[in-house]
C-alpha cells in the first residue's frame, strides 16, 4: 500500500484465492480483506466491495464480529467513493452498532471515525466534528495516539470545509505535531495537503505551495517523478489563482 504497488498485490492475492484444496476459512477471510483493500486502492471500488462483502459474510459465519466490523468500514468507504452515501451510511451505522454491542473500544473508535466521513459527504460538518471528537476521545483514553492524531487532522479538515479556518489551523497543527512525534510519515503527507487546502481557501498562496511541496516530496516516489509533480502542481495552482 505504501509503495502504491496495488497491481502486484492484486495479482498475488487473486492467485492465492483461486487455489484449489482445503483452505482454513479464517485464512480465506484475511485474504479476501487484503484483496479488497488492494482492489480499492487500485481504483476498482465495485470489485473491492464484492470481495469485502464475501469477507464480511465469512467472518460472520466464523463468529469474528471484529472482522465483520472492519469489513463494514471498508465497504462503507467504497460506497462513498462510488457516490452511494445513503447505503454507506446504513453500512457504517451497522458497524457502529456492532462495535457498541461488543464493547471493544478500538473497534468502536474505528467505526465512529469511519461514520464521520458520511456526515462530511452529506455536508453535516457539525455531526462530523462530533463523531471525530468522540473517536479521538476513545483513542486518547486507550492510548492509541496515532488514531487520535488522525482524528485531529480530520477535525481540522472538516472545519476547513465548514469555513472555521482559525480552529481548523490549530487542529491541523496539533495533528501534524502528534504524527511527527510518533514518527508517522505516510498520513502526515495527507495532513500537509489539508493544510494546503486551508491556505488556498484562506488566501495564502505561498504557504499553499510550500505545504503541497512537503506533501509530495514526503511521498515514496523517485526523485525525477517528485520534481515533475511539483513543477506541474505549481503551474496549475498559479494558473488557477
Amino acid at each position: 500500500e505504501i509503495r502504491a504497488r496495488q497491481g502486484e498485490a492484486r495479482a498475488w492475492l487473486s492467485r492465492a484465492l483461486a487455489l484449489d484444496g482445503a483452505v482454513p476459512p479464517s485464512c480465506r477471510a484475511r485474504a479476501l480483506v487484503a484483496a479488497g483493500r488492494a482492489t480499492a486502492w487500485h481504483g476498482d471500488m465495485r470489485g473491492a466491495i464484492a470481495l469485502l462483502e464475501e469477507a464480511a459474510e465469512l467472518s460472520q459465519q466464523l463468529g469474528d464480529l471484529e472482522g465483520v466490523g472492519r469489513c463494514l468500514g471498508f465497504i462503507g468507504h467504497g460506497l462513498l467513493f462510488t457516490g452511494n452515501a445513503e447505503r454507506a451510511a446504513a453500512v457504517l451505522d451497522e458497524a457502529v452498532d456492532l462495535a457498541r454491542n461488543t464493547g471493544e473500544p478500538h473497534s468502536l473508535a474505528r467505526a465512529i471515525y469511519n461514520s464521520a466521513f458520511v456526515a462530511i459527504e452529506q455536508g453535516d460538518f457539525d455531526r462530523a466534528c462530533e463523531l471525530f471528537e468522540e473517536s479521538a476521545q476513545i483513542g486518547r483514553s486507550e492510548g492509541t495516539k496515532l488514531h487520535e492524531a488522525s482524528c485531529l487532522v480530520h477535525l481540522g479538515y472538516t472545519l476547513t470545509l465548514a469555513g472555521d479556518y482559525e480552529r481548523a489551523a490549530a487542529l491541523l497543527d496539533e495533528g501534524v505535531a502528534l504524527s511527527t512525534e510518533l514518527g508517522e510519515t505516510t498520513w502526515t503527507q495527507v495532513a500537509f495537503r489539508y493544510q494546503g487546502l486551508l491556505a488556498l481557501l484562506d488566501g495564502g498562496e505561498d504557504l499553499l505551495l510550500d505545504l503541497l511541496r512537503l506533501g509530495l516530496l514526503g511521498s515514496r516516489l523517485d526523485k525525477p517523478e517528485q520534481v515533475t509533480l511539483v513543477e506541474e502542481l505549481e503551474e496549475s495552482i498559479r494558473d488557477t489563482i
